[in-house]
């Protein structure tokens, strides 16, 4: 039997369906924004090498993620039906069809963006001199 945990935080930490799609969602899509992030990187790591620049442009890249919604949700263009755009497919998101197709174009996204930044990089490194 598992240890009972005050405050009722045993009901609350509890493992259920739905508790178990939303962490696979946002798994999926933290997976989508690291491999955008690796799909920046490593071109621009084959194009320039290891510089400063190279090191701080994953750290501006996860900032485009934070800042581009902050500014679009201030700019009033998400306030007509882009907003309810992202509501219904949040919304189609929760129900198990959505949550696979869903989980499944994040986690395609996520590969189109790597391979594409895989030939990039193949490119790049078959033009570089060493």
């Amino acid at each position: 039997s598992a240890v009972e945990l005050p405050g009722g935080l045993s009901e609350l930490l509890a493992f259920s369906g739905e508790r178990v799609a939303g962490m696979a969602f946002a798994t999926a899509a933290c997976v989508l924004i690291g491999s955008a992030v690796a799909s920046v990187v490593t071109p621009a790591c084959f194009k320039f090498g290891q510089t400063k620049a190279t090191q701080l442009l994953p750290t501006v890249t996860v900032g485009l993620f934070v800042v581009a919604p902050m500014l679009l949700g201030n700019s009033g263009i998400l306030g007509g039906g882009a907003l309810g755009l992202v509501a219904g497919l949040l919304a189609f998101a929760e129900t198990p069809v959505g949550l696979a197709a869903s989980m499944a174009a994040l986690l395609a996204a996520s590969l189109l963006m790597l391979a594409a930044s895989a030939a990039v990089s193949l490119g790049l490194y078959g033009r570089r001199e060493l």
